[in-house]
């Protein structure tokens, strides 16, 4: 896929009091299909333009969530996880009227898994696929373990590539992320979110619960779970709720879970086999999305 087409746009978003939208597209701008990529908390979406390099003939979707980059900042106290998803909703909305889009696929990282089940439920837009990465319907703030996770953090910080593979988060986002194309200098620092929209996503995140909003859906999308099975924000047992919710309403689904892979980490294997067993989540989503 060609990264001429990237075109970053400031949406206004009147059902929102003119509050600010940034929105990242490219690929195939005469595709009447796209994907697009929802980040998860704490980050920005150029953690998603990782996949820019492997989702080929369609158009791609990136959305900074409040908080960031040019998206207006929300009033914390007032509102909640919702109002990331309404606004995203109306965005789309908007694009697809306006580009005459057929089909949307959409892959949620994390917090983005939680937002894609609010858009599904809003049955507004053409979504046929849903991505469900390192995420689901749910977040069990019981089930939290933030030491483990930061131990992941220190783990996949440090420089890795034997045998090709990198393993090293940083490295790997710094080398195939869209600002490594745009700017001379990169910064990992980049692709976070400022320290208060941080706070935010954590606050709104922590125990959410989407189930409910599955049964609202319309026309069911065909759902892909890509899960780590050392995950230690949504558990597998939070996936296999949200799995069998969909099944339970007739949608095709389909689960895999890579060993030894973590919240953080699943990069390790977004384009390399897992021990030459399990395909790459490259490989995967390209398969469920039919391109």
């Amino acid at each position: 896929m060609s990264l001429n087409n990237y075109e970053q746009t400031v949406m206004t978003l009147k059902d929102h009091e003119d509050a600010q939208l940034e929105i990242v597209t490219m690929g195939d701008m005469t595709s009447d299909k796209a994907v697009v990529l929802i980040h998860g908390a704490v980050m920005n979406y150029k953690i998603m333009t990782v996949f820019a390099k492997y989702i080929h003939h369609v158009r791609l979707i990136f959305i900074n969530c409040p908080g960031r980059g040019e998206s207006s900042e929300l009033a914390r106290a007032s509102h909640s996880l919702v109002d990331y998803a309404t606004r995203i909703n109306e965005a789309l909305v908007s694009i697809v009227n306006e580009t005459k889009l057929q089909e949307l696929a959409i892959i949620g990282y994390s917090m983005g898994g939680l937002i894609a089940t609010k858009l599904a439920g809003y049955n507004t837009l053409p979504i046929k696929q849903l991505v469900y990465l390192n995420s689901a319907a749910k977040i069990d703030i019981k089930e939290l373990r933030i030491s483990k996770l930061l131990m992941e953090l220190v783990k996949d910080m440090k420089s890795d590539n034997q045998d090709g593979m990198i393993k090293s988060i940083p490295e790997l986002v710094l080398d195939q992320g869209i600002s490594k194309k745009h700017e001379n200098n990169t910064n990992f620092t980049d692709y976070f979110a400022p320290v208060d929209a941080m706070v935010t996503d954590l606050l709104y995140t922590l125990g959410s619960d989407y189930l409910a909003d599955i049964d609202e859906i319309a026309d069911m999308p065909d759902v892909l779970f890509l899960l780590g099975e050392d995950d230690v924000i949504f558990p597998n047992k939070d996936s296999k709720e949200t799995l069998e919710k969909f099944e339970s309403l007739g949608a095709s689904v389909k689960s895999v879970i890579y060993p030894e892979v973590g919240h953080l980490d699943f990069l390790r294997v977004l384009d390399k086999t897992h021990d030459g067993a399990l395909q790459s989540i490259e490989s995967n989503i390209n398969d469920w999305l039919h391109i």
